[in-house]
């Protein structure tokens, strides 16, 4: 238990306490509590680890306040059933912690906070770790300040033959609803294709378009479609751009947390079926159309996020940017 140095109903006492968790059994009315980390001031230095766990924690926090009462009601149900005096955000966040694949449709997470072993580490829980290509540590994208430097980390790429290769595992073969979101900052507008994130043959992919138009792209049954976000970007700026599809063929894209176009593709259904590698930064995996400037904070759901909790995104980085 947190040890307490005042009177217990001292705010040194009542920070301590703000970890516990009591649960009860309704039947028994016996009592169980568990000591969760008991409450700390978030550290002046984090580490890598510490800023991973934090953009987590809002991420599922953004899920859990933008979910309809439906999709809340089974967390609501099986607090009831387990008889447990917990509030239903609580199991939430327990529930999401362990499987951020099944409560938050996360199929993919790359930080670029760190590279551990050589690996960009995917926070997914999937497995899709990244490698920095072309060769590791020295000819490859490197780790640089992101988002004004303070959130961790982001990856720079230098539009020659720098990309990360974050392979095929089946929870990157996406074809019914996508999310791709990213912050990115461009070194150049030249008229030329770049490629921020893409599933080789565009399957589902972010561009920065010959047209100096940001752009996202998903291939169906009947052809390409081109999400186009009608937007230049500024050299050196940062910008948060998410493109969302469902295969009934409604698609939107965001910059910076606010919605830039939305309709119906001109060929919908569901995305085409591949198992060819998801390349950061290069066409596929290491082609050509490489990215020249930074790349930060790529993630893939395997589902349409909602104007709300793309806007909660947002604003979670939207002022250090």
């Amino acid at each position: 238990m947190a040890r307490l140095t005042g009177p217990l109903l001292s705010q040194e006492a009542r920070k301590k306490l703000a970890g516990l968790k009591v649960y009860q059994n309704r039947l028994s009315r016996s009592r169980v509590i568990k000591y969760s980390k008991p409450y700390q001031k978030n550290p002046a230095n984090p580490s890598p680890g510490q800023l991973n766990q934090r953009m987590i924690y809002n991420l599922i926090i953004a899920r859990w306040q933008t979910m309809t009462d439906g999709e809340k009601a089974p967390y609501i149900a099986a607090v009831s059933t387990g008889r447990l005096q917990m509030s239903p955000w609580n199991y939430f966040l327990k529930e999401a912690r362990r499987d951020l694949y099944t409560h938050l449709g996360l199929a993919g997470y790359w930080s670029f906070n760190r590279i551990v072993s050589g690996k960009v580490l995917d926070l997914s829980g999937n497995g899709n770790d990244g490698t920095p290509n072309p060769s590791y540590p020295d000819n490859c994208p490197q780790l640089v300040p992101g988002l004004g430097g303070k959130f961790g980390q982001a990856m720079a790429f230098d539009g020659i033959d720098d990309y990360v290769n974050c392979g095929n595992d089946p929870s990157l073969d996406i074809t019914d609803a996508i999310t791709i979101e990213a912050w990115v900052k461009t070194n150049i507008v030249d008229s030329a294709d770049h490629i921020i994130v893409d599933r080789a043959d565009d399957t589902y992919s972010l561009w920065l378009r010959d047209d100096n138009s940001l752009y996202g792209f998903i291939k169906t049954a009947g052809g390409w479609n081109c999400l186009n976000l009608n937007y230049t970007p500024t050299v050196g700026v940062w910008y948060h751009t998410v493109v969302t599809y469902k295969s009934d063929g409604s698609y939107a894209t965001y910059l910076n947390g606010e919605v830039r176009t939305s309709g119906t593709v001109l060929y919908p259904g569901s995305i085409v079926s591949t198992d060819t590698d998801l390349g950061i930064g290069s066409f596929g995996a290491g082609n050509w159309l490489w990215w020249n400037g930074s790349i930060d904070e790529v993630r893939i759901y395997d589902r349409a996020l909602g104007v709300e909790e793309i806007k909660a995104h947002y604003e979670i980085y939207s002022k250090h940017k």
